[in-house]
């Protein structure tokens, strides 16, 4: 598991998913935005392995969503984040 993944699940268990899913600016929250939450936080590589798009993010700007919720700082999980996607 990578530092960020372990980061974002532990900052993540302290926000109900229908609260940090507001954050990251989804307005009708329904069961595939709280599946797609579980898969990012259970993915080591934060689902940008997969393409994935929900008509709201894409895989890498859902992850960057996910990451400004949380309150982490660009500095901290951009380059994290470019890490996973080009190992």
């Amino acid at each position: 598991m990578t530092d960020i993944s372990h980061d974002l699940q532990q900052r993540a268990a302290a926000v109900p998913a229908d609260e940090l899913l507001t954050r990251m600016g989804y307005r009708a929250i329904g069961p595939k935005a709280r599946e797609r939450l579980s898969r990012v936080l259970a993915d080591p590589q934060l689902g940008l392995a997969t393409p994935e798009y929900d008509f709201h993010f894409a895989s890498r700007a859902f992850s960057e969503a996910l990451c400004q919720a949380l309150a982490m700082e660009p500095a901290d999980y951009l380059p994290a984040l470019d890490a996973i996607e080009n190992p």
